[in-house]
């Protein structure tokens, strides 16, 4: 019953819970139920196989992960898993304990979403390679620009690839602090060489099949065609009474 993996994270699912009791560092935390008729049965998943498991809940005969995470690399980075549909259960509940450990798991406030900070583009120029402009920011992290993201985009600050990826199909780009000379571009990826090879090898499969026939081959299967055509018309004015199509004798009908 397992589902698909994700960073090698599966989710079993869970079914038939009428009201969740967390456990948190040996506390146990109550959630409300979902309201009846609202949002139904209570269905989710628990997150399994993770490094490290944060948060559990009461399970009929065991306990499940609501919480988990993964660590990856030197440089702190991690990924944290949830269950239990938290996020869902708080949006329709507004269940004080679990946007609490939403909070905490976020760095987020609930109800008070961050200001947007808006930076001009300076210098902006838009061609068919992509676009260039200057930008200036006073500290270093993640920047929406508004252009689009597909598979081959890269964006470069002051010459040097920056990690980037597709938020709503707008780029999302790690920008340094200060002024930046920055370049999105896109790229082709693997999948023009791939179209490139079969369309290189299609050719040469069509030139070797014409090489192999050779131009007399090629004269003799056209006139073997044209006799064909010819018999075949024969036969039909034979049929019709005439000599071929468009000469079918009339006839009379009572």
């Amino acid at each position: 019953s397992r589902q698909p993996k994700v960073l090698g994270v599966h989710g079993e699912p869970v079914l038939h819970i009428e009201q969740a009791t967390l456990i948190d560092h040996g506390d146990r935390i109550q959630l409300e139920p979902f309201a009846v008729g609202e949002a139904g049965d209570w269905r989710s998943v628990t997150p399994q196989g993770a490094q490290e498991e944060l948060v559990l809940f009461d399970y009929p005969a065991a306990q499940g992960v609501a919480v988990a995470r993964n660590r990856y690399g030197d440089a702190g980075g991690e990924v944290v898993f949830l269950g239990l549909n938290l996020f869902f259960h708080a949006t329709e509940t507004r269940d004080r304990a679990a946007i609490s450990l939403l909070e905490e798991l976020t760095g987020l406030t609930a109800f008070e979403p961050p200001a947007d900070v808006s930076h001009p583009l300076a210098n902006y120029e838009a061609g068919e390679d992509g676009w260039t402009f200057d930008i200036d920011l006073c500290e270093a992290g993640w920047v929406l620009f508004p252009m689009a993201h597909y598979g081959g985009t890269r964006v470069y600050a002051n010459g040097e690839e920056v990690e980037s990826i597709g938020i709503e199909r707008l780029t999302l780009a790690r920008m340094p602090a200060g002024v930046s000379s920055v370049e999105i571009r896109s790229e082709r990826t693997g999948i023009y060489t791939v179209g490139n090879i079969a369309s290189l090898l299609g050719l040469m499969s069509l030139l070797a099949f014409l090489a192999g026939i050779g131009p007399r081959r090629v004269v003799r299967y056209g006139t073997q065609l044209r006799d064909a055509a010819r018999r075949r018309m024969r036969n039909i004015g034979r049929r019709t009474g005439g000599d071929g199509p468009g000469t079918e004798k009339p006839v009379a009908q009572a």
